[in-house]
């Protein structure tokens, strides 16, 4: 599809636009994971900014065009025309399925699809046996493979036209003979991920609400959240490594990788029905294996961050009242929990600077996930009064579709990791143990750190001047049954070993003794 240059200037501009929109929010990661392939992006949807946000960054990172489909409505008077030349397609065109076909067989284009077909405010998909069924505002139902089968498609047809060209065939697609590209169909999963996302009245809402009245409370909603997102939000943009469609259906190719079946199989096949018919049993068959690999890799390339963790912290905490210093032990606890899982990418708030959600209540990125708590009502009472109590019936009211991320972001929060069963069990396994078990496994990460950190420091630094490596090195001693400690410190150009005959003496007399290193100390 040729774009007038009036078309290609305005595009440029919009592109300088969208990066001063978003250019500091947004961070990408997996943009390597891109091949030069015809690929087909498949990414989750929560937002109508995406339909911005995704195709401004993979041309960014492809320098290629990435097409995609709109709802019909929008295709009216000189917007419709705009985003038919710049390869926006309405969702009612009739080709809709041979032009994205015909990209991916040329590779001149890529293209991007949700597969969940809507803005999924509450992030509600739930994996039931092998399918994975969407709960939308009137029915729940099982996720499109429209865009499993389109990739098949191209694969398949790229193979017979590669082998056998057929003009009819061709035509249908919108290719000739010279333009088929030589490299299989890829399918990306994309993961868009929200982090800080609040809601409130924002100035965009205040702005809109002069100019319009009786605004509909859907739509009310939608600039609510949306604009607060815009406003305040990062985004994390994620590119999954690739599935490449020629080896995933590989096996369906059994009988061309030995010549005579091929003749056998096109003899006796294709007099009973045509190559397509052949191409539907291939499709029928992988569609929904191939969806549900895709749909999996998306939703497992969330960035996992404290607005996560906290939710699924207080869904499953076992009572209605937890101690200030216990939620904040058991967060800790659930954030290194997953971080041990070794598969999972944690947002920074859950790596830098995260011993300071135990050492004090002003971690600022925990500090706002609770107060979101607070003003959802699913944490009552202030933490100066040490204990709050769990509202449990808030936390699990899904309310309406269209309105729960108005009044319930920590459940969209917890369903949006819902699929990830392991994170979930994990996360339920903590929320069985005692505090004083969770207490006693924060030590043992924290003691391990010192001793790490002692490590890497040392075989850094050693040399000529440094001294025995038990000198510097961080020890704890246990007294028994006894809940007293000491922490011991040494001086300025000392090390823990010098304080050892104090920490012995202290306990035989029944005291628990750490004997912290400080930084940089015993080492050269």
């Amino acid at each position: 599809m040729e774009m007038s240059d009036i078309v290609v200037k305005s595009t440029g501009y919009a592109l300088k636009f969208l990066d001063k929109l978003f250019g500091d929010k947004v961070s990408v990661t997996g943009a390597e994971n891109i091949p030069p392939n015809p690929t087909m992006f498949v990414a989750n949807h929560f937002t109508r900014a995406e339909t911005l946000l995704l195709p401004y960054f993979v041309h960014k990172h492809t320098n290629k065009m990435a097409r995609s489909l709109a709802d019909k409505k929008i295709f009216v008077g000189a917007l419709g025309d705009y985003l038919r030349k710049t390869g926006t397609l309405p969702t009612s065109d009739p080709n809709r399925n041979e032009i994205i076909i015909g990209d991916l067989l040329k590779g001149e284009n890529n293209w991007i699809i949700y597969p969940e077909g809507n803005m999924m405010k509450n992030k509600k998909v739930v994996l039931e046996g092998k399918k994975y069924m969407m709960h939308l505002a009137d029915k729940v139902r099982e996720m499109h493979t429209g865009a499993a089968v389109m990739a098949i498609k191209s694969e398949l047809l790229r193979q017979d036209l590669k082998k056998r060209f057929n003009k009819e065939t061709a035509d249908k697609y919108f290719v000739s003979d010279t333009q088929i590209a030589s490299l299989p169909t890829a399918i990306v999963p994309v993961n868009i991920t929200y982090s800080n996302v609040r809601g409130g009245e924002n100035k965009l809402e205040v702005w809109i609400k002069k100019f319009v009245e009786n605004l509909s409370s859907r739509f009310e909603e939608e600039v609510e959240i949306e604009g607060n997102i815009l406003a305040y939000a990062n985004i994390h943009i994620h590119f999954g490594e690739p599935i490449f469609v020629d080896k995933f259906i590989a096996a369906a190719d059994i009988f061309h990788k030995i010549p005579l079946m091929d003749k056998v199989v096109d003899k006796v096949l294709g007099a009973v029905m045509q190559r397509e018919k052949q191409h539907d049993l291939i499709i029928d068959y992988y569609r929904t294996r191939l969806a549900n690999e895709f749909v999996k890799r998306i939703y497992e390339g969330v960035q996992i961050n404290i607005d996560h963790i906290l939710a699924l912290t207080l869904i499953h905490h076992q009572g209605n009242e937890i101690h200030s210093r216990e939620l904040r032990s058991r967060v800790y606890m659930n954030i290194k929990t997953i971080e041990h899982l070794g598969k999972y990418r944690l947002h920074p708030s859950c790596k830098v600077d995260v011993f300071r959600i135990l050492a004090g209540r002003n971690y600022p990125p925990l500090k706002s996930a609770i107060e979101l708590a607070r003003k959802e009502n699913a944490l009552i009472g202030e933490e100066e009064y040490e204990f709050l109590q769990v509202n449990h019936q808030q936390l699990d009211n899904e309310y309406d579709f269209h309105t729960i991320r108005q009044f319930n972001l920590l459940r969209v929060f917890a369903n949006e990791l819902a699929t990830l069963t392991d994170i979930t069990s994990a996360i339920k396994s903590n929320a069985a143990r005692s505090t004083q078990q969770i207490d006693a496994d924060i030590f043992e990460i924290l003691y391990n750190r010192d001793l790490q950190n002692y490590d890497q420091d040392y075989k850094k630094y050693s040399g000529e001047f440094s001294k025995p490596y038990d000198i510097g090195k961080p020890f704890f001693l246990e007294a028994d049954n006894n809940k007293i400690g000491v922490v011991l410190s040494h001086g300025y150009k000392a090390a823990p070993e010098e304080v050892r005959q104090l920490s012995e003496y202290l306990q035989k007399n029944g005291i628990n003794v750490y004997g912290v290193r400080l930084h940089g100390h015993g080492t050269a």
